[in-house]
């Protein structure tokens, strides 16, 4: 099964919405393993074959490919069809319309395209600290950085860093020489950048306050609310056992803390399908 960011790649290749995406990893986490093990760990587990790495990092656009490429892509695909089946055999009953549900989810693009270039701000590490201006300043700094690595084909930290774009919003710089004494900036990129970098700074700071994205912060729980989520974690646990399921499936731990506040948008994940079932049960159970 190819990554999410793959499949987004596949259909911004062809035209096309993958269908029908059958993914070890989730089915994996349904028959009482781990959902983020790798095919090759996989393979190793299922059938005791422990496939070579020394292709991970090569340059396949680089033709034509060398008997060590192929093998490893030929590797890649070869053994999916028993992993498939051996991973089936695994889940119980009761849980696979579970399974079947999650993996339908995979045909609908906005499951695995990733966050809108518009909510790239709210992945920013640190932006949780920052008061609502300052937070309208990364939105526009993140969003066309995330604009300007796709027209780049370049990852977003070889544009400009977090490390850099959180003081630039923070303080709403709007010098090259400040912005370049944020550190892991470089004079060529500040050169090439910094008045595009000024020019969102200012359309930021006047951002109305009502148009200002809401703070980012993290949930703090009182004591009887982080009592329930003890609970409530230790009850996914123990059903995810019974079930074979691994726990990490049902939720992360701002997701819990969600269900616990009863926070979570209309929309979150606990709130729909199999999920909401399984978490259902437990309130019936009190």
């Amino acid at each position: 099964m190819m990554p999410p960011q793959d499949l987004a790649i596949l259909r911004s290749a062809t035209g096309y919405d993958p269908q029908n995406i059958f993914d070890t990893r989730l089915a994996a986490g349904f028959c009482g393993l781990t959902s983020t093990l790798s095919l090759g760990a996989l393979v190793e587990l299922l059938l005791d074959i422990k496939l070579e790495k020394t292709e991970t990092r090569t340059n396949w656009l680089k033709r034509p490919l060398n008997t060590k490429q192929t093998e490893y892509a030929q590797d890649d695909v070869r053994y999916l069809r028993a992993v498939r089946v051996l991973l089936l055999a695994r889940i119980l009953p009761g849980t696979q319309p579970w399974m079947e549900e999650e993996l339908l989810r995979l045909n609908t693009p906005d499951n695995y395209t990733g966050i809108a270039d518009e909510d790239r701000y709210t992945k920013v590490k640190g932006a949780g600290n920052l008061d609502r201006q300052a937070l309208a300043i990364l939105q526009e700094l993140a969003t066309w950085r995330e604009q300007e690595a796709r027209t780049r084909n370049r990852p977003r930290g070889h544009i400009i860093k977090d490390t850099v774009l959180l003081p630039i919003a923070r303080e709403a710089l709007q010098e090259h020489s400040a912005i370049q004494e944020c550190g892991e900036i470089s004079a060529k990129s500040v050169n090439a950048y910094g008045d595009k970098l000024i020019e969102l700074v200012n359309k930021g700071l006047t951002r109305a306050a009502d148009s200002c994205p809401p703070p980012l912060r993290t949930i703090r729980l009182t004591k009887k609310e982080k009592t329930d989520l003890t609970i409530l974690q230790d009850y996914i646990i123990l059903k995810s056992d019974v079930n074979g399921l691994d726990p990490a499936l049902i939720g992360n731990k701002n997701e819990l803390k969600n269900c616990i506040r009863d926070t979570s948008l209309s929309t979150a994940r606990q709130k729909n399908g199999w999920r909401k079932q399984f978490l259902a049960e437990m309130k019936e159970g009190q």
